[in-house]
C-alpha cells in the first residue's frame, strides 16, 4: 500500500495505478450502504447523499461536498453544460437510443478529472472542519479516491497554503479541461446530429488533465503564482492571501471580496496560459470570462427535443454572488434517509375503529414516553412525492395515492404491530371530515400542528379550501422547506414583517443525527409560524454565514440561547414531531425545479 502511494508522486506510473484502483472499487462501493458508510451519487442534473446513521459524520460531510463540487463542475463549464442537456435528453424513452451512448460516452471521458477535482476539494475541506481527521480515515473505503486525491495534490504540492491559494490553480485547471469549444460547437451546430467525428482526445477533459500533468510541473505553477501576486504584495488583499499562504484559518471569503476577487483573477490567468498552450497543440478553448454561460441555442434545441421546457432557463448563468451561487449548489442534494423502505399504510378515517383511534389522539398508540408532550401531525403535501417514500403494505394505497390530482391533507402517525413500526397516513378529504375525526368528545385531544410542506405553496385551488383550517384554526403551524432556502429567504422581503428568529439545533431521530436550520417568522396580521429547512451541519454554517451577511435584521440566536429559545417558545417539541416523520421515509429531495429560476 506505501508503495503504491509512493508511486502516485510520479503522474505517469499514478495514472496507470489509479485505473486498476478504480477497477477494483466498484464491488467495495456497492457494498457501502448497507454498511452505514455514507455515499454519494450523481446524476449530472442533481445529487444524492445516503448518510447512513449520522448527517455530521466527518464522512457524511466529505460526501456532500464531493458531489457538490460535481455539481459545479457541471453547472460551471460548457462540457458540464453539455452532460446537462443531454441527461435531461436521457429522460425521454424514445430519445434514449441515441442520447443514452453519447452521455456515456462523455461522463467516460470526463470521469478522471471530475473526481480528482471532486476528491480533492472536498477531502482538504473536511479536513479544515474536523482538524483531527487524517486522510486514510477519509478515504479507506476507496483506494480508487486515494488516487483520484494524490493527483490533485500532485498539481498543487508546491503552492503554499491549506486550501484557496491551491483551490485557485486547481480550479483553473479543470475549469479548462472541461472548456473545450470544439464539442460546444457539435451542440450549436445540431443537437440533433450530435457526433464524434473531428474531434481529438485533447478535446476530452481526462486526455487534457493527462497533458496538463506532462507538461506543466507543480515547480511551474508555484512559479508562475510567486510571478503573480509579487505585484501585489502592497494590496490590502494580500494580507488575507498571506495568511491563507500561511496556513492560518481566514474563514468564508465571502467576507472578503476584494481578496476573493484576486483569487478568480488568478485562476483567469492560469487559465489563460493554459489556453495559449493547448491552442498550439490545436485545441482551442472557450475564454475564461465566457466560459459560464450557456447558449440559449443549446436549451431551445433541448427543450425542443424533450417536448415541453424541461430546462426553465440555461443550466447555468454567468455567475452572481459567489456564496449564493454555492447555496444553490447544495440546494440540488438529495438525502437518502432510509436504503430499505418502511412499511406504510393508509387507512381513510371512516375506516379507524373507535379505540386506534382514541389511542391515536391521545398518544397512546405511541411507545415514546414523551408521546403525550406531541401535538398531532396534520401534513399538507403533494400525493406524488409520497409514492417512492415507504412500502405500502397494500396495492390498493399505492393506487389511491397515484389517484389524488392535488395535494392531500392527512393526520400522521404510527402504529406498532409485533413491535414492528408502521407509518400510518389518514387522509382528510375536507376541513369538515378532518374537525369530524380530530375533535372526538369522549378523550382529551393533543394540540394540532399543521405541517405544510413548501412545495404546495402556489396551489391556489387547494388553499381556497384548505387555508382557515391549517392556518387559522390548528394550534401550531410549521411549514418544512423542501424546495428552496434561497427562495424562502428573497420571497420573505416583499412580506411585512415584525421578527424573524433563526437557529439551529442538533437532534436524534430514529438514531439518525441532524442539524436543521429553524425559523421562527411573525408577520404583520398573521399568526406566527415555523419554518424548517433541513440541512446537514456544513450547509447550515453555510446558511447561517449567508443569512448573517445578506439579512442583517434576521436574529440569530447562538448555540447558547437557542433552547431557550425553543423551548420559551413550546417549539421544540414540535420541530422534533415533524422530523420524527420524515426521517421515517426514503429520502428528502429538494424541489428548486418548481421556482422560476431553476437552481
Amino acid at each position: 500500500m506505501s508503495q503504491e502511494k509512493e508511486h502516485l508522486d510520479q503522474p505517469d506510473e499514478g495514472l496507470e495505478i489509479l485505473k486498476k484502483w478504480i477497477a477494483q472499487s466498484e464491488e467495495r462501493r456497492s457494498n457501502m450502504a448497507a454498511e452505514y458508510i455514507p455515499v454519494g451519487e450523481n446524476n449530472f442534473i442533481e445529487s444524492s447523499i445516503f448518510v447512513g446513521k449520522d448527517h455530521v459524520d466527518k464522512r457524511a460531510i466529505m460526501a456532500s461536498i464531493h458531489e457538490f463540487i460535481h455539481n459545479s463542475i457541471n453547472y460551471g463549464t460548457p462540457y458540464g453544460s453539455i452532460l446537462i442537456i443531454l441527461a435531461g435528453l436521457n429522460t425521454k424513452k424514445e430519445l434514449r437510443e441515441y442520447y443514452e451512448p453519447i452521455l456515456k460516452r462523455l461522463h467516460y471521458e470526463a470521469e478522471l478529472a471530475h473526481e480528482v477535482y471532486a476528491t480533492w476539494s472536498s477531502v482538504i475541506r473536511t479536513l479544515h472542519i474536523y482538524p483531527t481527521v487524517t486522510i486514510d480515515e477519509l478515504l479507506n473505503y476507496d483506494r480508487s479516491y486515494i488516487g483520484y486525491f494524490k493527483i490533485g495534490e500532485y498539481i498543487t504540492k508546491e503552492i503554499p497554503g491549506y486550501f484557496y491559494l491551491k483551490s485557485s490553480i486547481l480550479h483553473a485547471c479543470i475549469g479548462f479541461c472541461f472548456s473545450s469549444d470544439k464539442i460546444g460547437q457539435k451542440v450549436d451546430l445540431d443537437l440533433r446530429s450530435f457526433n464524434f467525428s473531428g474531434l481529438e482526445s485533447l478535446d476530452f477533459p481526462n486526455e487534457r488533465l493527462t497533458r496538463l500533468i506532462s507538461d506543466f510541473s507543480p515547480e511551474f505553477f508555484r512559479d508562475t503564482v510567486k510571478e503573480y501576486l509579487i505585484e501585489r504584495i502592497d494590496t490590502p488583499e494580500y494580507i488575507i492571501i498571506k495568511k491563507d499562504m500561511s496556513n492560518e484559518y481566514v474563514g468564508d471569503l465571502s467576507d472578503y471580496p476584494g481578496t476573493l476577487e484576486e483569487y478568480c483573477k488568478l485562476s483567469t490567468y492560469i487559465y489563460g496560459l493554459l489556453q495559449q498552450y493547448f491552442n498550439k497543440l490545436g485545441t482551442t478553448s472557450y475564454s475564461f470570462d465566457v466560459r459560464y454561460t450557456t447558449p440559449l441555442n443549446w436549451v431551445e434545441q433541448a427543450n425542443f427535443l424533450i417536448g415541453d421546457k424541461y430546462f426553465k432557463t440555461s443550466p447555468f448563468n454567468s455567475f452572481g454572488a459567489i456564496d449564493r451561487d454555492i447555496l444553490k449548489q447544495f440546494e440540488k442534494e438529495t438525502t437518502i434517509l432510509n436504503e430499505k423502505l418502511e412499511k406504510c399504510l393508509i387507512e381513510l378515517p371512516s375506516h379507524i375503529h373507535s379505540d386506534l383511534k382514541a389511542q391515536i389522539l391521545n398518544g397512546d398508540n405511541e411507545t415514546n414516553i414523551w408521546a403525550k408532550d406531541w401535538d398531532l401531525l396534520i401534513m399538507a403535501r403533494h400525493s406524488l412525492f409520497l409514492e417512492q417514500q415507504f412500502d405500502y403494505y397494500r396495492q390498493g394505497d399505492l393506487e389511491w395515492l397515484k389517484q389524488q390530482k392535488s395535494p392531500i391533507v392527512f393526520l400522521s402517525t404510527r402504529i406498532y404491530l409485533n413491535e414492528e413500526k408502521i407509518n400510518l397516513i389518514i387522509p382528510f378529504s375536507s376541513p369538515k371530515e378532518a374537525d369530524w375525526f380530530l375533535t372526538p368528545t369522549v378523550v382529551k385531544v393533543m394540540p394540532r400542528c399543521a405541517c405544510v410542506f413548501e412545495h404546495i405553496i402556489a396551489e391556489k385551488v387547494f388553499w381556497e379550501i384548505w387555508y382557515e383550517y391549517l392556518c387559522e384554526e390548528c394550534e401550531n403551524l410549521i411549514f418544512f422547506n423542501d424546495v428552496s432556502l434561497l427562495s424562502f429567504l428573497e420571497q420573505i422581503q416583499s412580506i411585512e414583517i415584525e421578527t424573524i428568529k433563526y437557529c439551529t439545533t442538533e437532534m436524534q431521530v430514529y438514531g439518525t443525527i441532524c442539524r436543521p436550520l429553524i425559523f421562527h417568522v411573525v408577520e404583520k396580521y398573521q399568526r406566527p409560524y415555523l419554518m424548517i429547512y433541513p440541512s446537514n451541519p456544513m450547509h447550515t454554517e453555510l446558511n447561517i454565514s449567508y443569512i448573517k451577511r445578506h439579512f442583517p435584521t434576521f436574529v440569530y440566536e447562538t448555540d447558547d440561547n437557542y433552547e431557550n429559545f425553543l423551548n420559551k417558545n413550546s417549539l421544540g417539541s414540535l420541530v422534533l414531531c415533524v422530523f420524527r416523520q420524515v426521517f421515517s421515509e426514503h429520502s428528502l429531495t429538494p424541489k428548486f425545479y418548481l421556482i422560476k429560476e431553476q437552481i
